[in-house]
């Protein structure tokens, strides 16, 4: 059954040690983007996120939730959260401050007055259609303007009878595209080639892998890195108008890039926009509060607390007396 809408795939290069995965998402995203309402730049580096965490979650095997968060202390977005059910079920949020976004401008060094320096804010905040500068970004510039001196942190989380795994790597100033392929060459010692598009209502990706050759005994590695430096060239020619096509399957694309190569591709995994937050959730994490905060909490005309999820907005009307009950 070809793939057109909300996959991820994942193949192998017969006769090499090379893996893949490819993914797109169209309503998914469109549903996640619609819900929050975001800048169109923080949009973006949220849906590259919500790719990557795609991407990684299906080279690893768990039973249970796999997350990405991207996380600046001081950058104007401070925090991007993807994460994905070993069930296919995604959702993403981001958290950053509108007041620093909405008065973002360039550093110029060589402002001499309060005049000049007002005058180019003035013009600066009103690029393009009067948009702020953080509006207006390149991908390459998005990291290292929003986000500067970031981190990338991967959790596993299997249940509570069970250790949750956790890496942390260092965010690099150029893409999450690069970060994440440095991450594999530095942490995994994996060669790997990453390439990830949005353009606003679908989001998409590839990624190769060459896996360890030392099982092969017919391939020289100099062979082996001839196939790879091969692979990855033909890889690299990927648009944005085929991953982002939903006229094209994914085994179509697949096709169009390795039609030299035999591709075996293995059962695609199901995907859908779905939260898990649920009113016993709420009760649950609201539990360990203390008494006085929790009065705090109360809405003087309904006399309930009200809680809205930042994933799916979903809102929440909860009773005081079933946490304090618990408490």
């Amino acid at each position: 059954m070809s793939n057109y809408q909300d996959f991820l795939l994942p193949f192998e290069i017969k006769g090499s040690a090379i893996r893949g995965r490819i993914v797109r998402l169209n309503h998914i995203w469109q549903d996640i983007k619609n819900r929050h309402n975001y800048p169109d730049s923080v949009n973006s580096l949220l849906s590259q996120t919500a790719v990557l965490t795609t991407l990684f979650s299906s080279l690893v095997q768990y039973d249970g939730i796999f997350t990405l968060q991207i996380l600046s202390e001081h950058g104007i977005v401070g925090t991007l959260v993807t994460d994905i059910t070993s069930a296919g079920d995604i959702r993403a949020v981001a958290r950053f401050d509108q007041s620093r976004f909405a008065n973002s401008s360039p550093k110029n060094p060589s402002e001499s007055t309060k005049e000049s320096h007002k005058e180019s804010h003035k013009e600066s905040t009103s690029e393009s259609n009067g948009k702020p500068i953080a509006e207006n970004l390149e991908n390459t510039d998005l990291i290292k303007t929003l986000m500067p001196n970031g981190q990338m942190v991967f959790t596993i989380d299997q249940g509570k009878h069970t250790d949750r795994y956790q890496t942390i790597t260092a965010l690099g100033e150029s893409t999450l595209e690069d970060s994440a392929t440095n991450y594999f060459k530095q942490s995994d010692q994996v060669e790997t080639f990453i390439k990830i598009f949005t353009n606003g209502n679908e989001c998409g990706g590839l990624i190769l892998q060459r896996m360890p050759d030392s099982w092969r005994d017919d391939i020289t590695e100099d062979q082996a890195d001839e196939k790879f430096a091969t692979i990855t060239t033909l890889a690299s020619t990927l648009k944005d108008d085929e991953i982002l096509s939903s006229k094209l399957s994914a085994e179509d694309i697949l096709y169009r890039l390795f039609n030299e190569f035999k591709i075996l591709t293995f059962d695609s995994q199901k995907l859908q926009d779905k939260c898990r937050c649920s009113k016993e959730k709420v009760i649950n994490s609201m539990s360990g509060f203390p008494q006085a905060e929790i009065l705090d909490l109360i809405d003087q005309t309904s006399k309930q607390i009200e809680v809205k999820c930042e994933f799916c907005s979903r809102e929440y009307k909860i009773d005081p007396k079933e946490i304090i009950k618990i408490n």
